[in-house]
């Protein structure tokens, strides 16, 4: 999926906000409500960029390994 200018900006608050969460309480307990609020975007922006809460883990684990086995 093609991603605009402007939802480049969308998806690296969301990356962020998940990664924080992730790290202070775990993936488990870590709500889409708290994911949105601290993103500061909509349901249906998130679910355009990345569809569910795993679609953010996803991206996040294949970021890791490409940056740590340069693939």
């Amino acid at each position: 999926m093609a991603h605009t200018e402007a939802s480049v900006p969308t998806k690296k608050r969301i990356l962020q906000t998940c990664v924080r969460l992730f790290l202070m309480q775990g993936y488990q307990k870590t709500t889409m409500l708290q994911i949105l609020e601290g993103s500061q975007v909509s349901n249906s922006s998130f679910q355009n960029i990345f569809r569910a809460k795993d679609g953010v883990l996803a991206e996040l684990v294949d970021f890791m390994f490409a940056y740590q086995f340069g693939t």
